[in-house]
């Protein structure tokens, strides 16, 4: 039964910026990725959990990882 009211979310993307050759910032790649989950307890009640992770890829400089995780109640009407 817990399976029936059980919603997995998963996500993916990438962006690329090309800044100009006479701009000070250098060219980046982002990657992204999210999982998720959605547990309804009732018809007016959901737990919800989302995992998420954020990679920049600087061309000529230092590049940045990040992690991030959210944890819900909701409350449906």
């Amino acid at each position: 039964q817990m399976i029936d009211n059980l919603v997995a979310r998963l996500g993916g993307a990438t962006t690329f910026r090309h800044f100009a050759p006479a701009g000070v910032a250098s060219d980046q790649t982002e990657w992204a990725a999210t999982a998720g989950l959605t547990w309804s307890l009732s018809r007016y009640v959901e737990l919800a959990g989302t995992v998420g992770w954020n990679y920049t890829d600087v061309k000529t400089g230092t590049d940045t990882q990040s992690w991030s995780a959210i944890a819900e109640v909701r409350v449906k009407r």
